[in-house]
């Protein structure tokens, strides 16, 4: 399984991925959630709600794509809410 984000000014977007079978197994967003801003915050929540997710499709562990971006502010923030529920990357 596969977790890849991707950001942009005003939103922060994520998905979990079966390679394998090359579906998409949950979607999360600040938008979906309500969240009018991307700051590192919303971030953490986006986070904790796809790890919420992740869980309760039984998988407990997930390659982490970053694609581009580095590994601090907002993708630190998801990560660490991911991690939160329990999760590893």
């Amino acid at each position: 399984m596969r977790l890849c984000v991707r950001k942009s000014n005003t939103s922060f977007y994520c998905q979990l991925i079966d390679d394998v079978r090359h579906v998409v197994l949950a979607y999360e967003s600040s938008a979906k959630l309500g969240l009018k801003s991307c700051n590192i915050i919303n971030a953490g929540k986006v986070g904790e709600s796809i790890g919420d997710k992740i869980v309760k499709l039984g998988i407990n562990s997930v390659v982490f794509d970053r694609s581009k971006y580095l590994y601090h502010g907002k993708i630190r923030s998801f990560v660490e809410g991911v991690r939160s529920k329990g999760v590893v990357i």
